[in-house]
C-alpha cells in the first residue's frame, strides 16, 4: 500500500459525499467510513493486481 492510495480514496469519497449532499441524502459519520472503505478496497484490489502483474 502506498500513501497515494489513501489520498485517492479520500478524494473519491469526498466526491461521492458531495453528490449525495446534492441529492439531499442524510450524511453521517458511518456513511463516510462505509464509502471510504468501499472505495479503498476497490482501489487496493485494482492497484494490487496491476502492481503484482508487473512482477511476473
Amino acid at each position: 500500500m502506498e500513501w497515494k492510495d489513501y489520498g485517492i480514496a479520500l478524494i473519491l469519497t469526498l466526491f461521492f459525499l458531495v453528490l449525495l449532499y446534492f441529492w439531499q441524502v442524510s450524511l453521517s459519520y458511518v456513511l463516510f467510513w462505509y464509502i471510504y472503505l468501499s472505495v479503498f478496497v476497490a482501489i487496493e484490489l485494482y492497484a494490487g493486481n496491476r502492481r503484482f502483474k508487473s512482477l511476473q
